[in-house]
């Protein structure tokens, strides 16, 4: 599970992003894709991860506190919601 977080780590700083308008782009990693909304302050955005059988969705939100011509830098909340199932085998294992 840790390698998985560092790798998701690693793979979302050089993810690619088109730009489909001024403010809203589109993001493309592995394993995911995401939608995001730019305003002058504040982004939103919404991701659709998907790996080794599970799936998640996730919103993040976004505080732009530096914009220069090559660099932005941000700091942010992340929120997500899981839904999964189980199968009993017997009473006590699932």
């Amino acid at each position: 599970m840790k390698r998985l977080v560092v790798y998701l780590f690693l793979t979302s700083l050089i993810s690619p992003a088109v730009s489909a308008a001024d403010n809203l782009s589109l993001g493309l990693g592995y394993p995911y894709i995401s939608i995001k909304y730019d305003l002058s302050a504040l982004s939103a955005e919404g991701r659709f991860v998907s790996g080794s059988g599970v799936q998640a969705y996730v919103s993040r939100g976004y505080w732009n506190f530096h914009q220069s011509d090559n660099l932005k830098g941000f700091t942010g909340y992340e929120g997500a919601v899981f839904a999964g199932g189980e199968y009993f085998i017997t009473e006590n294992i699932s």
